[in-house]
């Protein structure tokens, strides 16, 4: 009897996970073209979020916090694209926040990196 149930618990777990992971497979592969280069903060010397070009090959970028656990390595998802100068382009400095005083992440510097394009 025990192990009938714990052969239909197994199931059950396979079954739910085989339902989920393809929904959320999809979700990470289409993040990056669906995600925003920069974060909510500019860089006080530009007046601006800053994008930091880095090799086309690059997918990972390190961050660090305060605190334990406080570092974690993130995705790069943007790809840089040359935009036609416009007013859908131009930067609005009330959307973003300054860079804090003694910022507790490195996302709040106003710095986000960006794959370059590939040839």
């Amino acid at each position: 009897m025990k192990a009938s149930s714990l052969l239909q618990l197994v199931i059950l777990i396979v079954a739910s996970l085989a339902a989920l992971l393809p929904a959320r497979a999809g979700e990470f592969l289409y993040r990056g073209r669906q995600a925003q280069w920069n974060t909510n903060y500019y860089d006080p010397a530009w007046g601006m979020p800053e994008a930091l070009v880095v090799p086309p090959r690059v997918r990972w970028q390190s961050n660090y916090a305060w605190g334990v656990g406080g570092s974690r390595v993130d995705r790069i998802g943007a790809r840089y694209q040359a935009e036609v100068p416009g007013p859908e382009s131009a930067y609005n400095q009330r959307d973003y926040r300054p860079a804090p005083p003694q910022p507790t992440d490195t996302q709040q510097f106003g710095v986000n990196y960006v794959r370059g394009p590939r040839r």
